[in-house]
């Protein structure tokens, strides 16, 4: 019962969120106002610093999903292919480790590191810390690691964190939302913190109004199937369409996961969790003998329990050649200005 509560309520605010004007959210106006007070105060501790090594911070101004981690994932090839050594630093959001910073390994259980740095740390072949002090992280990945350039996961709105470049990722589909703050609308901060920025990346086509930024707009792959008890890897082809499968999704936007699984041929039923939710194995006893799909994110935190029914999608996402090479200049500036 309380589950379907929270659930409706939960409903009713993203649909709140995502039209072009308010419903019933307009009525928190004065807590949004709080809201920006906090923002424009913390702002002024913003550290665009030279720093050494340089600091690509990846984030986004909306509460939910956007397709940050693949666009780090990328980010991190893009680098080792010119030569460098990135790292990254993470929040570790869901994690609970016994010391902090904890350096982050391919073998790191996800409750200690949370799910998307242990995804990192499984994908990425690089050193990965995570702190709720970003600062801390980035002193401990510095220190105790050989890197080139250090990627934020997330953190814009982390200020005491030095940054060289900001790249914010946005949702083609949904936006900025009604364009409002928290609680009346989605958005960590105001839309016009996007003037400030380095970079935006759209993912998928979509209508974002006018930005003070042209986007680069960028597409999520699926790569192939990766069955999430053994790893073994399938081609997007070769799962059997004439299934019917159900669908779990833990995200910040889980409707754009279940419909890639549509666009796929796929005939699913989904169920949508909280974003970084814990699974448990009773979690998905309910779908009996069902063949499970899932994302990367969901796969970390299920594979302990796997069945062999059980499949993740893993996806890359597709940056323009025209925003790397942007980017580039922009490093080289910062270095020699």
């Amino acid at each position: 019962m309380f589950k379907h509560i929270k659930k409706s309520f939960q409903v009713s605010v993203e649909r709140s969120w995502y039209q072009l004007e308010p419903g019933w959210t307009r009525l928190l106006a004065p807590l949004e106002l709080l809201v920006k007070q906090a923002v424009a105060k913390r702002i002024k501790q913003r550290d665009m610093v030279q720093s050494v090594p340089p600091v690509v911070v990846v984030g986004n101004i909306n509460v939910g999903g956007t397709g940050k981690t693949p666009c780090v994932q990328a980010l991190v090839g893009w680098f080792k292919a010119q030569g460098l050594q990135p790292g990254i630093i993470s929040r570790g959001y869901g994690g609970a480790p016994a010391t902090e910073p904890l350096s982050v390994t391919p073998d790191t259980p996800v409750t200690a590191a949370g799910d998307e740095a242990a995804l990192l740390a499984q994908t990425c072949q690089c050193p990965v810390v995570v702190s709720a002090n970003r600062l801390l992280a980035l002193q401990t990945i510095s220190q105790s690691h050989s890197v080139d350039v250090v990627i934020s996961d997330d953190g814009l709105q982390h200020y005491r964190l030095p940054r060289t470049i900001e790249i914010v990722v946005i949702d083609g589909q949904r936006g900025l939302g009604n364009g409002h703050c928290l609680p009346v609308g989605p958005l960590r901060e105001p839309a016009d913190r996007l003037a400030s920025v380095d970079f935006i990346l759209q993912n998928g086509p979509g209508g974002l109004g006018r930005l003070p930024l042209t986007p680069f707009e960028f597409k999520l792959r699926p790569v192939c199937w990766v069955q999430v008890k053994s790893g073994q890897r399938f081609a997007v082809s070769e799962l059997p369409v004439d299934l019917h499968y159900h669908a779990i999704a833990g995200i910040g936007n889980p409707e754009r996961f279940f419909a890639t699984l549509r666009d796929l041929g796929l005939t699913i039923s989904g169920t949508a969790f909280v974003d970084h939710h814990k699974y448990t194995q009773s979690d998905l006893t309910q779908f009996g003998q069902k063949p499970i799909l899932m994302t990367a994110k969901d796969a970390v935190k299920c594979r302990s329990f796997a069945r062999d029914n059980w499949w993740y999608l893993q996806v890359d996402a597709q940056l323009p050649d025209k925003f790397y090479h942007q980017l580039q200049a922009r490093l080289s500036y910062c270095s020699n200005p």
